[in-house]
C-alpha cells in the first residue's frame, strides 16, 4: 500500500495518569529517535493536568514500568522518606489485613484479628500523594504538546482516513490516531462502540459500593494507631471495610471507608443523579457502632474533619472480543479503545480493591507508546499498532478488573467459598498479587513489537 511521507500524528485525549504515562513514553521515544517519525498532542478538558483523589499506591509492576519510562529515579526520591520509615520501624511490612471482631456496644472494643501480612523486602512499594506523583509525570512532558480547556465532544473519520476531533470550545483538530484517556465518562467510547454493545452496556455501571474519603494528620493518628498507621492496613467486616495508608512522606494518613449494599442484584442510580454527594455524619457512621477500637478511632477522626462526601463507585462493562482490535468499528479504524485501559483507579473501569488502577494506566501508557513510536509505523499502518496493543493488554486488564471485583466480595465476607474459612482468606491474600506484581514491561513490550512487526511485514 502507498504510505504518507508526513509523520504520524497522535491525539491523546485526557491528561490524567493514563494520558500522561502515554505522553511521557512518546516524549522519551522522540528524544531517542534521530529523526522522529511521529508527533503528538495531549488535549485536556481542565485548565491544567490534574487527578481526583489524594493517594496512589505503586507496587513492583508499576515501579518497573515507571523506570522503563525514565521516571524511576524521580519516583524513588518521592517515595524515599516513606520507604525509610518503613524499613526502620515496620520490619518490612507493606500491607496488613485485619478482621474486625465486633464487640457489644456496652463493652470495650477489642483488638482486630490479623488475617494476613505481606512483607516484600526485595520490592519497592510506596503510597504517595497523587498530585506530587502527577507532577513527576508532567515534568517529563514537553509543555508545547499540551492543549488545555479542550473537552472532546465528538469525532469523525474523514475520507482520507484522518480523525477529526470536535471540542466544546468550538475548535477542531486532525490526527491519524486518537487515543482516548478521558476517563470513565469518555466521549469516545460510546461513539466507537455504538452498534457493538447494547446502549445500556455503553454506560458505566454502578457497583452498589460507595466510599468516603478523608485525609488525617499523621501527627494526630500515629500515637493512637501505632505502627499500623505507617503501612497500608485494611479492617474487614461484613459488607464494609476501611483502608488506611500513609501519603505525603508520612505526614498524612489517607482513609477510605467502603460500604456495599448487596441486597439488589443489579443496582442503579436514578438518571442524572450525581456520583458524589454530601451526606450526614450519621449516614456515614451507620453500621460501624460495634467495630473495634482502632476503627472507631479512625471514624471519629474522619467525622470531625469536614462534611462527609459519598462517592458512588462505578465500573465499565467488559468489551466483547469482537470489539477488540485495530478495527473495533469498521468506520473507526484509527481509534484506540484505550479509554477502557488508560486510566487511574478513582471511579474507574476497575474497582480499587487491588490497588491496580493507576498501575494499569501506567503499564498501558508505556506499552502503547512503544508501539506508536515504532520507526516503521506510518499513518496508514497505525491501526496495526492499536491491534497489537489490544491483543497484548486485553486479557491482563480484564483479569485485573474481574479479580478486583471478586476481591471486594472476599474482603467484605460475601464470597461463599471464603466466608466460612479464615484460612482460605489468608491463603487468597498471600497468593493473589504474585502474577500482578510480576509484570515485566520490557518483556511485554518486546512481545507486542514482534506482533506488530509481523503484521507490518504482511501488509507490505
Amino acid at each position: 500500500m502507498p504510505h504518507s511521507t508526513r509523520p504520524l500524528h497522535i491525539a491523546v485525549v485526557g491528561g490524567g495518569i493514563g494520558g500522561l504515562a502515554l505522553a511521557v513514553g512518546l516524549a522519551k521515544a522522540q528524544r531517542d529517535q534521530t529523526t522522529p517519525t511521529f508527533t503528538f498532542t495531549v488535549y485536556e478538558a481542565a485548565a491544567s493536568f490534574q487527578e481526583i483523589g489524594a493517594g496512589v499506591g505503586v507496587g513492583p509492576n508499576a515501579y518497573r514500568t515507571l523506570t522503563a519510562l525514565g521516571l524511576g529515579k524521580e519516583f524513588g526520591e518521592l517515595a524515599a522518606k516513606h520507604q525509610e520509615q518503613e524499613r526502620h520501624a515496620l520490619d518490612g511490612v507493606y500491607f496488613s489485613w485485619r478482621q474486625v471482631l465486633p464487640h457489644n456496644v456496652d463493652a470495650s472494643a477489642g483488638e482486630d484479628e490479623i488475617c494476613q501480612t505481606l512483607r516484600e523486602p526485595g520490592h519497592l512499594h510506596a503510597t504517595v500523594h497523587r498530585a506530587k506523583f502527577l507532577n513527576i509525570m508532567i515534568a517529563a512532558v514537553p509543555p508545547e504538546v499540551a492543549r488545555f480547556h479542550k473537552r472532546l465532544l465528538s469525532y469523525s473519520i474523514l475520507n482520507d482516513g484522518q480523525v477529526s476531533l470536535k471540542f466544546l470550545d468550538g475548535t477542531s483538530a486532525l490526527a491519524d490516531v486518537l487515543v482516548a484517556c478521558d476517563g470513565i465518562k469518555s466521549a469516545v467510547r460510546p461513539i466507537l462502540l455504538k452498534g457493538l454493545l447494547h446502549d445500556e452496556l455503553l454506560k458505566p455501571r454502578f457497583t452498589g459500593t460507595v466510599c468516603y474519603r478523608a485525609l488525617l494528620p499523621m501527627a494526630e493518628m500515629a500515637p493512637k494507631l501505632g505502627a499500623k498507621a505507617w503501612y497500608s492496613t485494611m479492617y474487614l467486616g461484613k459488607n464494609k471495610h476501611i483502608l488506611t495508608f500513609p501519603i505525603d512522606s508520612g505526614q498524612t494518613l489517607n482513609v477510605v471507608i467502603f460500604v456495599s449494599d448487596r441486597s439488589i442484584p443489579n443496582p442503579t442510580l436514578p438518571e442524572g443523579e450525581a456520583w458524589i454527594k454530601d451526606v450526614s455524619v450519621e449516614e456515614m457512621m451507620a453500621g460501624f457502632e460495634c467495630w473495634s477500637e482502632d476503627c472507631l478511632t479512625i471514624l471519629k477522626a474522619v467525622k470531625n474533619v469536614k462534611q462527609p462526601q459519598q462517592w458512588r463507585l462505578h465500573e465499565l462493562h467488559d468489551l466483547p472480543t469482537h470489539a477488540i482490535g485495530p478495527c473495533a468499528s469498521s468506520s473507526a479504524p484509527r481509534i484506540c479503545t484505550a479509554s477502557t485501559y488508560l486510566r487511574g483507579d478513582q471511579a474507574a473501569a476497575t474497582l480499587p480493591h487491588q490497588g491496580q488502577g493507576a498501575a494499569m494506566a501506567i503499564e498501558s501508557g508505556y506499552l502503547l507508546s512503544t508501539l506508536l513510536s515504532h520507526p516503521l509505523l506510518t499513518p496508514e499502518t497505525a491501526p496495526l499498532a492499536l491491534g497489537a496493543f489490544a491483543a497484548q493488554r486485553h486479557s491482563r486488564v480484564t483479569a485485573i478488573k474481574n479479580t478486583s471485583r471478586a476481591l471486594g466480595e472476599i474482603l467484605e465476607f460475601s464470597d461463599p467459598v471464603i466466608l466460612g474459612d479464615p484460612g482460605k482468606l489468608a491463603q487468597d491474600l498471600q497468593g493473589r498479587y504474585k502474577w500482578i506484581w510480576g509484570w515485566e514491561p520490557e518483556e511485554e513490550a518486546q512481545k507486542a513489537k514482534e506482533v506488530l512487526e509481523a503484521e507490518l511485514r504482511r501488509s507490505a
